[in-house]
């Protein structure tokens, strides 16, 4: 026997959407649908489709999600997105999203721990490296002709209070004219890059003196001789 919603013609949207959603996987789906009568069926067809749609878009949304949580936890790549208000890169009130793997990069496991604020990563930054990075960012997103790219190395205080070097890059969608809208990036961390770096540069600058000296040692013996 065809089933009639609420026994009763004409019953009100919300109960049929709410009746609609109970139904969680297409095999279930189907076959309420089947148990409908003309009147019922004629009714729901719009939110079936709606229904059905929906339920493919929140399908790819966590099938993309579990592939860029895939994507992070084997690069080891952290990712961040923000939704610019007003066009102030650094406004309080801009929508944040640091990724898991963002988090676990700086120690952290949660977002309590590491709240989806601005002012995380501000907070966090290297006293000597802050200025540089705000402002390279700054310039970025206010570029409305978009050739300024968001690319820098700086120190970030972990959550056992140690400073590591990272690299990030980002990049900035506009409306018609050139203002911030949305802006998405990466953080890497390069740390032992930067040290080995460092070690290097050292290296060099302390075997440029050794020849240094060794020519001076060498242009006094001549003027003594």
């Amino acid at each position: 026997m065809p089933f009639a919603l609420e026994n009763e013609p004409g019953p009100p949207v919300e109960h049929i959407l709410a009746w609609l959603m109970r139904s969680e996987d297409a095999p279930r789906e189907e076959e309420a649908w089947s148990r409908l009568d003309g009147w019922a069926r004629a009714r729901l067809q719009p939110l079936r489709a709606w229904w059905r749609r929906e339920m493919a878009r929140r399908i790819r949304a966590e099938s993309l999600a579990r592939r860029l949580e895939l994507y992070e936890d084997h690069t080891g790549v952290g990712l961040w997105d923000m939704a610019v208000v007003e066009q102030d890169p650094l406004n309080p009130s801009n929508t944040i999203f640091w990724s898991r793997s963002f988090r676990r990069l700086l120690g952290f496991t949660t977002q309590e721990e590491f709240p989806d604020r601005l002012g995380s990563w501000i907070s966090r930054l290297h006293p000597e490296d802050a200025p540089a990075v705000l402002e390279a960012f700054r310039a970025h997103l206010l570029d409305r002709r978009g050739g300024t790219s968001y690319s820098v190395e700086y120190r970030l205080r972990c959550r056992d209070g140690s400073y590591r070097w990272f690299r990030d890059t980002g990049d900035t969608r506009r409306d018609a004219d050139g203002k911030p809208l949305w802006s998405a990036g990466s953080l890497v961390d390069v740390h032992e890059s930067v040290m080995n770096r460092e070690a290097w540069d050292r290296a060099e600058s302390l075997q440029a003196l050794k020849d240094a000296l060794a020519r001076r040692e060498e242009q006094l013996h001549l003027a003594i001789e």
